[in-house]
């Protein structure tokens, strides 16, 4: 399809809202989750639940539904506010959505403490809801958004100086202890089905499983930047390298600050895997470099600059960055592989904003020292 419209930076489409709607008739949903939510809450009577909206600012992979529930227990009145994540079904943006080792996951987290968003119920029938779901309480508080981009507006730009450092300290503190998390006990996180050095080499599978995405997300159709980007990939593989888990989506806008400043919840869990800490480290680093100077906007005072981010995560973990340009040069790849999906799905490639050119393979270009990257369409 021909590129439509001109947009050489994404400034632009930051303020426009990216969330997953698939016109869903909310007055069916209603009556069909009613009848479902009964059966698993035995001591609710007069059960009505109500606010079906979607979430505001965020949204790109999975269709999320926010609602309110109301019924009497004990003859007392309960209010609770839920979080309704589906299954993408066809609006697939990862290549294995792994909706099941993400349920397992989150799981996982809640016994060992961590705190990650609480699942109370999940269904696999697609006949229930017209995909499989599962229902999350939903946690109040502030969520630094992308759209639009928290450097230029909201909470967190209007926070103090001493605020913004708490959140910034806060959340490279759960993000550390996502990667001191026993690996023994996530053993379902691993893609052996897609290749890598060996079994139980969640670093190489990972690496397997971005190339195969690739190929995926494009039709087979080569994208200069990510062949480049992988072709040095390849070239300057680590020597040595920890496996672990890794959150996949670092940011600081996966998570819900409370008004103290700290970590109430941290979210997104689709991209999980075992290719260790430092893979996180990259992407949140890429991520917070896209989402200020990659916009031509300033980092927010208060939050840590790039070497105050690096050698917090050190002390943190007590983990070597020797790799680390390898794995943003790696983060950048499977940030335009996601684009390249969404150009894909959308259809709607525009100048800056396509599989080749955009705020991935920019970053990418200027790390590098390479030329700026070329528009191509979908």
């Amino acid at each position: 399809m021909a590129m439509q419209g001109a947009e050489s930076s994404l400034t632009s489409s930051q303020s426009r809202v990216m969330v997953v709607d698939r016109g869903r008739d909310f007055d069916d949903m209603r009556a069909r989750l009613t009848a479902w939510l009964e059966g698993r809450m035995p001591d609710a009577t007069r059960l009505v639940l109500s606010s079906f909206s979607h979430p505001v600012g965020a949204g790109i992979s999975n269709e999320t539904i926010l609602f309110e529930a109301e019924w009497q227990e004990s003859g007392k009145p309960v209010r609770q506010s839920y979080v309704l994540r589906f299954h993408p079904g066809a609006h697939q943006m990862f290549l294995d959505p792994g909706f099941e080792r993400q349920i397992a996951l989150i799981r996982v987290l809640n016994t060992g403490g961590f705190p990650a968003p609480r699942i109370l119920w999940e269904e696999h029938d697609p006949a229930v809801l017209g995909g499989a779901f599962f229902v999350m309480e939903r946690v109040t508080g502030r969520v630094p958004v992308s759209h639009p981009v928290y450097n230029l507006s909201g909470w967190l730009f209007d926070a103090p100086v001493a605020m913004r450092r708490t959140v910034w300290e806060d959340a490279m503190a759960k993000m550390a202890a996502i990667h001191r998390f026993d690996m023994a006990l996530l053993p379902f996180l691993e893609r052996p089905d897609y290749g890598g050095f060996g079994p139980g080499d969640g670093f190489s599978e990972e690496y397997a499983y971005w190339k195969a995405a690739y190929a995926w997300s494009s039709g087979g159709r080569e994208v200069p930047m990510l062949e480049r980007a992988y072709d040095w990939l390849d070239a300057n593989m680590p020597a040595a390298y920890e496996t672990g888990l890794a959150w996949g989506d670092a940011r600081i806008g996966n998570m819900i600050f409370g008004e103290d400043g700290r970590v109430r919840v941290v979210l997104d869990w689709e991209q999980a895997s075992l290719a260790g800490g430092l893979h996180d480290l990259a992407w949140w680093l890429v991520m917070d470099a896209m989402f200020s100077t990659g916009i031509g906007v300033a980092r927010l005072d208060g939050l840590g600059t790039r070497d105050e981010t690096i050698a917090l995560w050190k002390e943190l973990t007590g983990r070597s960055t020797d790799a680390l340009l390898w794995h943003e040069v790696f983060a950048c790849a499977r940030g335009t592989t996601l684009v390249t999906r969404q150009c894909w799905l959308n259809a709607r490639p525009a100048p800056g904003a396509n599989p080749n050119n955009n705020l991935f393979t920019r970053h990418l270009a200027g790390a590098m020292g390479w030329d700026a990257p070329a528009d191509i369409d979908c």
